[in-house]
């Protein structure tokens, strides 16, 4: 079927009636750049890829629609099927940005699929929130919890130190380290640092941390 025709068909008309009522549509014998037109039509969600070649087309046309996306492949293994960290950070930080709505749509491979991974409830129980309500205590205790590890100085993603009323958190979902300061058991400031030279680039009323491990998978 020809994109335009597609696109004044009565089918169309329908799937975008019913997308916006909420109703599940399926589509069939459609090309990867008429799949990728109506995922942008739709406004994003979750796009099953059979490869990472249609994984990218898909991504370039809904970008280029103004849908902010991401690819998730595998979580625990780069391209080359390493394990690192970075892998498994950057697929944990776009599942949190989707459903926060950072993200109109991910674009998955069909293996992912395979992988276990947290229900949203999981992941907003371990979302750590840092704002004036927070306690020195309340906060050690949860980057231990969500998997960071304290070091002199952090130096990756996924570490933390503590100096004195001071805690430098790496969050694994920001390329700059937040600084946390505390007079006593009450908070003062949050900032986000340099990871380079440490240098304070701009203060913050509150700021989010995302875990550092994944928790109760569903099978």
């Amino acid at each position: 079927m020809k994109l335009e025709k597609l696109l004044c068909s009565s089918e169309i008309t329908e799937f975008k009636d019913n997308i916006q009522k909420g109703i599940d549509e399926c589509l069939f014998g459609l090309s990867i750049s008429e799949k990728s037109i109506l995922f942008s039509i739709a406004g994003g969600g979750i796009y099953v890829a059979g490869d990472l070649v249609d994984a990218e087309k898909v991504s370039a046309q809904a970008l280029a629609c103004g849908i902010k996306n991401k690819i998730l492949s595998s979580s625990f293994s780069n391209s080359c099927g390493v394990k690192d960290n970075s892998t498994y950070y950057e697929f944990i930080t776009s599942v949190y940005d989707f459903v926060q709505g950072k993200l109109n749509a991910l674009i998955v491979l069909s293996e992912t699929l395979f992988e276990k991974i947290p229900s949203e409830e999981s992941l907003e129980k371990y979302l750590i929130t840092v704002n004036s309500q927070t306690t020195f205590d309340k906060l050690l205790k949860g980057l231990l919890a969500s998997g960071y590890t304290r070091e002199e100085l952090p130096s990756r993603k996924g570490q933390f130190s503590v100096r004195g009323d001071i805690i430098d958190i790496w969050n694994i979902s920001e390329n700059v380290l937040t600084r946390v300061e505390f007079f006593g058991d009450d908070l003062e400031k949050i900032s986000k640092i340099s990871a380079e030279d440490f240098s304070i680039l701009r203060e913050e009323k509150s700021t989010i941390i995302y875990p550092a491990q994944l928790f109760e998978v569903q099978n």
